[in-house]
């Protein structure tokens, strides 16, 4: 946990969260002003039952906890044991990520990435950070704390 709590910055994820709220009232202030058809009236309530979610600490708390768990899987993970990029067949995924993707159509798209990903190899990483991630980029995610790079595009947001 650690290794979270060195990159997983709360001041830059509250001005983010805030700024998700506030652009989601934009968005209801902007689609008020629209002529009201029955898709736009749909699409109205569903943005306004979000942001009223949006507002609420639990919500902001649970998406808070989501995060904190990807950065433990994606920057915090040695090997990048339960995803993708683990080492192994370009056939293999583990049976826990088997269960955490759930269903079939999930896990044919993942498998199929999975394939691309490796082509005939069986390793995609070096020192635990995926092979095409920019240098820089891995060194300011040293920098930071980070322990691997599990993703494509490795892009803390905060």
């Amino acid at each position: 946990m650690d290794c979270v709590n060195k990159l997983f910055d709360e001041k830059k994820y509250n001005l983010f969260y805030d700024k998700l709220v506030k652009d989601a009232k934009s968005q209801i202030d902007a689609l008020e002003k629209q002529e009201k058809t029955k898709e736009l009236k749909n699409y109205l309530n569903t943005v306004k039952k979000s942001y009223k979610r949006m507002k609420s600490i639990k919500y902001k708390n649970k998406l808070r906890k989501d995060e904190r768990a990807r950065y433990l899987k994606e920057f915090c993970n040695p090997g990048c044991k339960n995803t993708m990029f683990e080492t192994g067949s370009p056939d293999y995924l583990s049976e826990k990520y088997l269960k955490e993707l759930g269903n079939e159509s999930l896990i044919k798209i993942h498998r199929e990435q999975r394939k691309l990903l490796f082509g005939k190899d069986k390793n995609v990483l070096v020192d635990n950070f995926y092979k095409n991630i920019n240098s820089k980029t891995v060194k300011k995610l040293k920098k930071r704390g980070a322990l691997s790079g599990c993703m494509k595009d490795a892009k803390i947001p905060y």
